[in-house]
């Protein structure tokens, strides 16, 4: 056989290997762009939340982030701990444990170094009641009407309402406190409570943005 035949016979072969060596992908079926792109971020969002007084000073700024809380206040930073045994314990900036929460399904309790009993907090649909005692007597209720207007009842007398925008990140709570970012939250209602000692009140604010309540 003449050599120019057997070269043109073998040109199809030969241009089968080439282009399996040249690195052209091979083409897929039954795929879209969408099949290979990343897949959504696992990244956990921070939050931020703000409790300044009528002078615009920051009293204390709250940070979520994950399972961790972070209360910043003036005078001591409390950085808050989940423990495996349903508690979280908030430590100081020099490591002193200086309050804890007990988690009983959406209730919890807050207690103060020693785990003596601070407030009892009971989360319901449309209120929370806080009270300073296992039998919930003389409980405060923080209700959040259709209207988003929160009151705040004891004994079935209303110590006080804030009347929340749904568009205006910032509210003010009597002349004391400006907050922002904290929405609808039945936080807003722990605020108006002047029994709450302000550093056990941010604390309970935050467990309540943490639970998004």
């Amino acid at each position: 056989m003449p050599t120019k035949s057997i070269l043109f016979n073998s040109l199809p072969a030969l241009f089968i290997v080439l282009l399996a060596c040249s690195g052209v992908p091979e083409e897929k079926t039954g795929e879209s762009p969408e099949d290979n792109a990343p897949g959504p971020s696992t990244t956990p969002v921070k939050k931020q939340y703000y409790i300044n007084n009528t002078n615009n000073e920051s009293l204390a700024e709250i940070s979520v982030e994950a399972d961790q809380l972070i209360v910043s206040m003036a005078t001591v930073d409390l950085f808050g701990i989940a423990k495996n045994d349903g508690k979280r314990k908030y430590f100081d900036q020099n490591d002193q444990m200086r309050f804890a929460v007990r988690y009983k399904g959406n209730d919890f309790k807050l207690r103060d170094q020693n785990e003596e009993l601070l407030w009892k907090v009971k989360i319901e649909e449309d209120h929370v009641k806080i009270a300073h005692n296992e039998e919930m007597t003389d409980a405060y209720r923080i209700s959040i009407p259709e209207n988003h207007r929160i009151k705040v009842k004891t004994d079935d007398q209303v110590i006080g309402a804030i009347r929340v925008k749904a568009d205006d990140p910032l509210t003010r709570i009597k002349e004391q406190y400006s907050v922002r970012n904290f929405g609808s939250s039945f936080a807003l209602g722990v605020l108006l409570i002047e029994d709450i000692p302000d550093e056990q009140k941010f604390l309970i604010c935050a467990e309540l943005l943490k639970k998004q309540k």
